[in-house]
């Protein structure tokens, strides 16, 4: 291999070793608690526990917290089409614009979801579109 040649592919190499330790030194561990754990909200939400998220939000819970890739509990509740912890959270006054790193919101989920109107969750999802309307993300 020429000289020139290798050090294109050192430098290749170096850059994406670069890009990766940025990568990893900047994003938020995909669990917040410890490192074999989810935190309870997160975990409530993946369960798809309201009631067990209304508990976490009255003993003080921040609703928030970030979570993976830094979205808030109602983007990951939206994320997982959980509409009904999605408009709790929204009524106890999580932050409906808030965006995780990707740029991804809850309005983009409730605009992007194909929910069937017969569903019983359909209508929380518009329940929660209402309040994005009202507040001019929707």
């Amino acid at each position: 291999m020429s000289g020139k040649r290798q050090d294109a592919l050192v430098f290749t190499c170096l850059g994406r070793l670069f890009a990766f330790s940025l990568l990893f030194a900047f994003s938020e561990p995909a669990m917040s608690q410890t490192a074999n754990s989810p935190s309870p909200m997160r975990k409530a939400i993946l369960n798809r526990d309201l009631s067990e998220v209304k508990r976490l939000v009255a003993a003080g819970e921040d609703i928030e917290q970030p979570l993976f890739r830094r979205g808030t509990p109602a983007i990951h509740a939206a994320a997982s089409a959980n509409w009904d912890i999605v408009l709790f959270l929204l009524r106890s006054g999580a932050d409906p614009a808030a965006k995780d790193t990707g740029g991804l919101t809850v309005a983009a989920l409730a605009r992007g979801s194909r929910l069937d109107p017969a569903a019983p969750e359909y209508r929380d999802l518009e329940a929660v579109r209402a309040i994005l309307r009202e507040r001019g993300l929707y």
